[in-house]
């Protein structure tokens, strides 16, 4: 029997923002981080809904209130 190929694990570099360094990332912490990421833009995404959700509904009881006036 031969034992399966195992692909190595690969790690993930980022370039510091301060110093340019390259900087090891495991795929453990990567994973941390995109998780964090997304959970950060979801919430963004809930926030821009419902302010412009707001202000449909003022644009249209601006125009209701527009409209019966005339």
């Amino acid at each position: 029997r031969r034992a399966t190929t195992v692909s190595p694990v690969t790690s993930d570099f980022m370039k510091c923002n301060y110093c340019a360094a390259m900087i090891e990332i495991p795929p453990s912490q990567m994973k941390v981080m995109q998780i964090k990421s997304t959970a950060k833009y979801e919430n963004k995404i809930k926030e821009l809904t419902a302010q412009c959700e707001l202000k449909a509904k003022e644009c249209y009881e601006a125009w209701m209130s527009l409209t019966e006036t005339s």
